[in-house]
């Protein structure tokens, strides 16, 4: 694993954030190089937002759900793959990691990402090749994943949602069928076309995305009654689900990489 300053075994710090009315904030990059395939290169963006509401009136926002979960998704199928590199696998494409900062600040954080790769600064750490636009095959975000509390059908706590404008739907299928998976997915938010539209393009960093042209795929458990609430903290997660929930996301980029 690089960073994007080049750093073996971790992570750099980039990207002042220009939009937080005047504070600072960081997006932290990562970077897992697929085949070597000079002049074919293509970038897969795996994002989840690290920041939370903080400290309000003397109030404290754990955003354990919102979004801590995604967090540990991201970061636990940054160990994964890096494990499966190790043991001699390689894949067709780049991985890039990212945890993003101002997403409370209207996706500050993800508006850095993408101003750095319009202009071509943000550079493959082994070429030394600016990542362009033309080359980002897939960004994948993975936002409030941790919860059992808005299950999809009633008595399926193992549920997972994936809103991605129909791309990549028969993938997660063929993923799901694997061993100890099988979990209850839906590819709509919770059957409605118009929220399903606003959570795949009006929402989050995957506003960002989608708006720059590029295909977004977006894991989530859904808004509860908890997010963005003193209330949501680390024990309302359920952690063996999440567990499964990452196993099933790690299978699905298996074959769409």
């Amino acid at each position: 694993m690089h960073g994007t300053g080049g750093t073996d075994g971790g992570s750099a710090l980039k990207n002042d954030d220009e939009g937080c009315r005047g504070a600072v904030g960081r997006n932290i990059i990562g970077f897992l190089p697929g085949k070597n395939t000079s002049g074919k290169d293509k970038y897969v963006i795996i994002a989840a937002h690290y920041d939370s509401h903080g400290v309000i009136d003397g109030n404290l926002y754990p955003g354990a759900d919102s979004n801590a979960s995604g967090v540990v998704a991201m970061l636990n199928l940054a160990v994964m793959f890096g494990k499966m590199k190790e043991l001699g696998r390689d894949y067709g494409k780049n991985l890039i990691f990212v945890a993003t900062d101002a997403k409370e600040r209207n996706s500050a954080g993800a508006e850095a990402l993408m101003a750095e790769i319009r202009s071509g600064s943000l550079r493959n750490p082994s070429s030394g090749e600016a990542i362009t636009m033309d080359k980002i095959y897939a960004t994948v975000v993975l936002d409030i994943i941790g919860s059992t509390l808005e299950p999809i059908h009633k008595g399926r706590n193992d549920f997972l949602i994936m809103l991605s404008g129909g791309q990549f739907t028969f993938d997660l299928t063929r993923a799901n069928e694997g061993p100890g998976l099988g979990l209850d997915i839906a590819t709509n938010y919770y059957g409605s076309q118009s929220f399903t539209e606003m959570f795949h393009r009006r929402f989050g960093d995957q506003k960002v995305f989608t708006q720059n042209g590029l295909t977004c795929a977006v894991f989530t458990s859904g808004i509860t009654m908890l997010t963005n609430k003193t209330s949501d903290t680390a024990g309302t997660l359920d952690y063996e689900i999440l567990r499964k929930r990452i196993f099933l996301i790690f299978h699905w980029l298996e074959k769409i990489l």
